[in-house]
């Protein structure tokens, strides 16, 4: 008779007999009939071969481990939410915008509620009244003009480019009327703002008046430019000076300045300046930049020998009529 063994059946965890000459895999409990099988092999490798081995008692598992384990799932699990709700987060962020759904609404900023150069340029068109005009603008300017709202069109806005650490955007605009204007919008911690002088071509005085007054000190003007060929004293020497014909987008008079060829600074000027043509009128000139250009310049007549309208260019102080 074959040699027997007692062993605890893993199914219906009853005691039966099992031959330990033969495969655990082959062999069925006596009471329940089920194949012991490979976990019945396992148990009976984990106990050495003792009979009646029991999981429970090989690794009992106590109530603070359990609470270890349960803290420590817990841990990863909202570790995962947290990732993956920052994960969709960012792609929201950074999803590209539909077209179709529109475009972000302005947040109320403190001197300009305007979050890009193009919507600012179209609510200075929009404005109805000066106090409504000059809150746009974040350097200020005296003058307003005359008939609000200006109505008309934005034609382009410029990428955004530096002039001494100043970021701006150079907005060209068509005003109700037909006229062209030139708005600078400069970027200040995250804040569009419409520069005002620039815009209405402000100085220290207009062009009208300077040659009227005569000033001998030097007088800050915006005015458009276009070189010119006039010699005529004290600037008659033409190796030594360049001669601008300077004229007024809001004035028929106009002047010729002249500028020191031996100042590095001012000898630059002359390669951004068109040819100045007699048969185009201020209005032409002030739309087209092929004719002349806006010029910021501090002006003063010679104090003799001069005519009433000849004086000289001392200074070019701006980008266009942009100053910092």
């Amino acid at each position: 008779m074959p040699a027997t063994q007692p062993y605890k059946c893993p199914h219906c965890r009853r005691p039966t007999v099992i031959d330990p000459a033969r495969p655990l895999n082959g062999q069925r409990c006596h009471l329940c009939t089920a194949l012991l099988g490979n976990d019945g092999k396992r148990r009976l490798k984990r106990s050495g071969g003792k009979p009646g081995f029991d999981q429970a008692e090989e690794s009992p598992v106590t109530g603070a481990a359990a609470d270890r384990r349960l803290l420590r799932l817990g841990i990863l699990v909202a570790v995962l939410v947290l990732l993956g709700a920052g994960f969709l987060g960012y792609r929201r962020l950074t999803a590209p915008q539909d077209p179709a759904l529109g475009t972000a609404q302005p947040v109320a900023l403190v001197a300009s509620p305007y979050v890009d150069a193009r919507s600012l340029a179209e609510q200075v068109l929009a404005a109805e009244s000066p106090g409504e005009f000059q809150g746009l603008f974040g350097k200020r300017g005296a003058l307003v003009p005359e008939a609000l709202p200006l109505g008309g069109r934005v034609q382009s806005v410029s990428p955004a480019f530096f002039f001494e650490g100043h970021e701006l955007q150079r907005v060209n605009l068509q005003t109700g009327t037909g006229r062209h204007r030139r708005l600078y919008v400069e970027k200040v911690a995250g804040r569009y703002l419409a520069d005002g002088p620039s815009f209405l071509a402000e100085g220290e005085l207009a062009l009208p008046e300077f040659l009227q007054q005569r000033p001998t000190k030097p007088v800050l003007l915006r005015v458009l430019a276009a070189a010119v060929t006039h010699a005529v004293p004290p600037f008659e020497n033409e190796a030594k000076w360049c001669a601008v014909h300077l004229s007024s987008t809001e004035s028929p008079e106009t002047c010729y300045g002249y500028l020191s060829l031996e100042k590095p600074a001012l000898a630059a000027v002359t390669k951004r300046l068109p040819k100045f043509s007699e048969e185009d009128s201020p209005e032409t000139r002030a739309e087209n930049e092929g004719a002349a250009i806006p010029l910021a310049v501090r002006v003063a007549f010679p104090k003799e020998g001069a005519g009433a309208d000849v004086v000289e260019i001392v200074e070019v102080v701006g980008s266009g009529w942009f100053i910092p």
